[in-house]
């Protein structure tokens, strides 16, 4: 199984890009919707949202020189 995951940041259309990534390659696309769903599937929901809420540390957000949008192929 392989994923490719696609960060964002605000105002840039990352889901949007992500949907259609996924759909020229055929793969199953999870955004937040789908994947809070399965969560409220397995009753674990809540759980999912405390860790959605959490944000990086300020320095972390401040000197990170992760890519603002990258592909990850597993």
């Amino acid at each position: 199984m392989h994923f490719i995951t696609i960060s964002q940041m605000m105002g840039t259309d990352g889901e949007k890009i992500a949907r259609k990534v996924a759909s020229d390659l055929s793969y199953s696309f999870y955004g937040d919707q789908e994947l809070f769903r399965a969560a409220e599937e397995l009753d674990i929901l809540a759980d999912v949202r405390e860790l959605d809420e959490k944000a990086p540390p300020l320095l972390e957000r401040l000197f990170s020189e992760k890519p603002k949008v990258h592909l990850d192929r597993l």
